[in-house]
């Protein structure tokens, strides 16, 4: 595959599935976890910077979720399944991505607990 920089500008990296899926579900999850972050013991604690290495730590980490679920599904119905996705690939998708994640939830919060959910709101 070439690499190079197209005459219009277009970098066919951009033409790698994966490229696209980690990009968007990149900038859904970081919007997201900034959203929730009045939920976060570190909200009202830690400075600015490590506020948004956390949460940034946090995207990173659910886009490799992303691209396990995606892989897991890609490797049945092939690397471009979800531009033509259909119920049984989606539903599988998404159920892989939850169950990993309310399993590392949970371990993560008995693991250090609870204490990443803030107990209290903000005043």
């Amino acid at each position: 595959m070439n690499w190079k920089i197209g005459i219009r500008g277009k970098h066919e990296l951009w033409a790698v599935t994966e490229v696209r899926v980690s990009t968007a579900g990149f900038c859904l999850s970081l919007v997201w976890e900034f959203l929730q972050s009045p939920l976060y013991a570190d909200a009202f604690e830690a400075p600015w910077g490590q506020l948004v290495y956390n949460r940034v730590h946090c995207s990173v980490g659910d886009v490799l979720i992303l691209l396990a679920s995606y892989w897991a599904v890609a490797a049945i119905r092939g690397r471009n399944w979800i531009e033509r996705p259909g119920w049984p690939a989606t539903v599988a998708f998404a159920a892989l991505g939850l169950t990993y994640t309310v399993f590392s939830e949970y371990f993560r919060a008995a693991d250090m607990g609870a204490e990443v959910y803030a107990t209290r709101g903000a005043s």
